[in-house]
């Protein structure tokens, strides 16, 4: 199992921000594969019960707001489209191991945010349904596990020239 002790070093965030994903692939050590990197910090969170996570008691009415709310919606996809383009640049300039040509970088970056995402999507449904949050985060968290290791997996199978 990851270790997923929290980073003293930079506060997590959830909103998958720009700066948080492309910095968070960017500074890996070089040998570290990025989508350990994310999935290790993802664990961390919820590990630590991360605010931002909405897995608080009352997180079922703000999720609620954001659905209702076209704006917050598409601000929300705005958010993600940024997001995924630095991580896209972040596996670009910093590949693990053997460098990517376009555009293999933008659909790695798509299959890790999508997955990361889905990971979040699946933490504010089960809020939103009116289960326990720890009982949400107890049923999501080896799922993650498991999807952003066969992430991983395909990702090392990628060599030179798709190779």
């Amino acid at each position: 199992m990851a270790d997923v002790r929290p980073s003293p070093t930079r506060r997590w965030n959830c909103s998958w921000s720009t700066a948080s994903t492309g910095s968070l692939v960017r500074d890996r050590a070089p040998t570290a594969c990025p989508v350990e990197t994310v999935r290790d910090d993802l664990l961390s969170a919820l590990a630590r019960d991360e605010p931002t996570l909405g897995l608080r008691p009352g997180a079922d009415r703000f999720w609620r707001v954001v659905l209702d709310s076209p704006a917050l919606r598409a601000r929300e996809r705005e958010i993600g489209e940024h997001a995924e383009a630095a991580l896209a640049a972040a596996l670009a300039d910093h590949p693990p191991l053997t460098p990517y040509e376009p555009p293999l970088p933008a659909l790695l970056a798509g299959a890790l945010a999508g997955t990361y995402r889905a990971v979040l999507r699946e933490l504010r449904d089960g809020v939103m349904s009116g289960a326990a949050p720890g009982r949400v985060r107890d049923a999501v968290t080896p799922e993650a596990v498991r999807a952003f290791d066969a992430l991983c997996r395909g990702l090392h199978q990628v060599g030179p020239l798709g190779g």
